[in-house]
């Protein structure tokens, strides 16, 4: 199988790749219709499915993640090119194909992580005002910078580990990252060091799909941006690859965690033509950032 990131000669053949996107074309929320209902449009489905050759995703050793949001797993189902899954099924079509060959919830599991929440439930003003000012950038433009200087304020004035603010998500998606670092790390670790570089193939042991939403991973990318360049060259990046400040339907961003040069692995972040190195204190600090909020609403740390 064709890797994302083309091996170089220090490569050798333990490999985990993670795909995080957002959910393609969604349809328009219907009369009594919960959000977390509304589902892909036609065309959505489509094109879900047609990114799925452009990722070179090997069905047979891929997983997915989706957050509670339908719309998610129907992109995610795509995504993946499972055995008996077209555009013009329903989601619970696909749900029976899907369980014709594979376990229930072994293909596509759900990851609370991968959710949003913008305080849509108003419960008081307070959380009605941090609720109209997200949404007035979120559509009127400058969301990313918004989330990025402001986000993290409102989540210890709301007092609700909901709130999908900077560090929090980035946090989230942390963790994500570290535990499949963990994995191959520990993989590497018992190998046997008798192998020879001339033999070295490059083989997937894992593929991880994680659908979300707008302004979700976008968050995660951008801490990693801020930690491995600085918060002026984060701002330009978002100037020039944002102007929507949001991915754009299925679009995102791919992490190689390889073992380089023998029992040395690394973590490498992809998305359009620019690459960042991601690092075990990196994730660590993401971890922390997002704990410390915690600690303001006096919420456990996980």
């Amino acid at each position: 199988m064709k890797s994302i990131i083309q091996p170089s000669s220090d490569h050798t053949n333990r490999f985990i790749n993670l795909h995080f996107f957002r959910h393609d074309e969604k349809g328009k929320l219907g009369e009594n219709q919960w959000d977390y209902q509304v589902r892909l449009t036609e065309e959505g489905k489509q094109h879900s499915k047609q990114v799925w050759q452009e990722k070179w995703i090997d069905s047979e050793i891929a997983v997915g993640y989706h957050s509670p949001r339908e719309r998610t797993k129907e992109t995610l189902y795509h995504r993946l090119n499972l055995p008996g899954v077209e555009v013009n099924q329903s989601l619970e079509e696909i749900d029976e194909k899907v369980s014709q060959h594979f376990q229930i919830g072994k293909k596509a599991q759900q990851n609370s992580r991968l959710n949003f929440y913008l305080g849509g439930e108003k419960k008081s003003d307070l959380e009605k005002e941090f609720n109209e000012e997200a949404y007035k950038h979120f559509n009127g433009g400058g969301y990313s910078f918004w989330v990025m200087e402001e986000s993290d304020r409102w989540f210890k004035k709301l007092n609700d580990i909901r709130i999908s603010s900077y560090s929090k998500v980035a946090g989230d998606f942390a963790e994500i990252v570290q535990k499949y670092f963990r994995i191959l790390t520990n993989k590497v670790k018992n190998t046997d060091t008798g192998r020879k570089k001339a033999d070295w193939t490059v083989t997937y042991e894992l593929q991880r799909l994680f659908a979300n939403h707008g302004e979700v991973g976008e968050l995660f990318l951008m801490k990693i941006i801020e930690k491995d360049k600085w918060k002026k060259y984060l701002k330009d990046f978002i100037i020039k690859y944002f102007p929507k400040w949001y991915f754009d339907y299925s679009e995102g961003f791919e992490i190689e965690i390889g073992e380089y040069n023998l029992h040395e692995v690394k973590m490498i972040l992809k998305y359009e033509k620019e690459e960042f190195k991601i690092s075990p204190q990196m994730l660590k600090e993401m971890v922390e950032e997002r704990d410390n909020l915690y600690s303001y609403i006096n919420i456990p740390s996980k």
